[in-house]
């Protein structure tokens, strides 16, 4: 908001826009420039928010278009535009909008983590959300849930190795005992992030049964009745 002391009523003015507000002032028609919180993102959040309510999803759609074209760096409507994608399961959109989250905040993990889910559950891109995971990490080394995830990336490629296990022959057992073993290593890179994870945050039953899980995978009966015994 752009507001001034004008000089003919001694009382506050409100402009449109600095220029306006400037150019009384350059003319002496004004005094005491006072500059404020822009309060239309806000108007325009409770439009989005209220045809939202009422389910109008044409208005809901073309406000919140607008109101990205107007105020592009308003995070609260970057977040509720990337949402709208989330919920239209629009990845590509929303991939886009993490990119461009991730471009303004860089030191928000959580614009990663979420574009990590996305690359994993959803495009199955491992290696992408992997990368994804990681640079959550960085920007925050005690997200359990970014550690977690890091886990289930070599779970699901281990689940992968699975698939290519089964669909040999009878007759293929060394490439069978090949995979195996390439499994097992797999298994074991997982460990480190669940160990972490469970560092971190201990109550998580999700991360103690993932350690259960993974330990049996490995070898180490002892450590997965253990975590078992947790869940009880």
């Amino acid at each position: 908001t752009f507001t001034a002391t004008y000089a003919a009523s001694g009382q506050p003015k409100q402009y449109p826009n600095k220029a306006a507000m400037e150019k009384e002032i350059e003319l002496g028609l004004a005094s005491d420039p006072v500059i404020g919180e822009d309060v239309r993102p806000s108007v325009y959040i409770s439009l989005i928010n209220a045809y939202k309510k009422m389910e109008n999803t044409e208005m809901y759609e073309a406000t919140l278009t607008e109101a990205r074209g107007l105020y592009p760096e308003n995070k609260d409507l970057l977040d509720i535009q990337l949402q709208s994608f989330l919920d239209k399961k629009d990845y590509d959109g929303a991939l886009a909008n993490l990119d461009e989250a991730i471009a303004k905040n860089p030191g928000k993990g959580i614009y990663h983590f979420v574009k990590g889910n996305i690359l994993q559950t959803e495009l199955k891109d491992l290696d992408a959300a992997l990368v994804e995971y990681k640079a959550a990490l960085e920007a925050d080394p005690e997200n359990s849930d970014a550690m977690y995830m890091c886990g289930l990336v070599y779970i699901d490629r281990a689940n992968k190795i699975t698939e290519q296990m089964n669909s040999l022959s009878l007759s293929e057992s060394r490439k069978y005992d090949s995979l195996k073993k390439k499994q097992k290593g797999v298994f074991e890179e997982s460990l480190t992030y669940f160990e972490n994870a469970r560092e971190m945050n201990p109550d998580d039953l999700d991360i103690v049964r993932a350690l259960a899980e993974v330990y049996r995978k490995v070898g180490n009966y002892e450590k997965s009745m253990e975590m078992s015994e947790l869940l009880k």
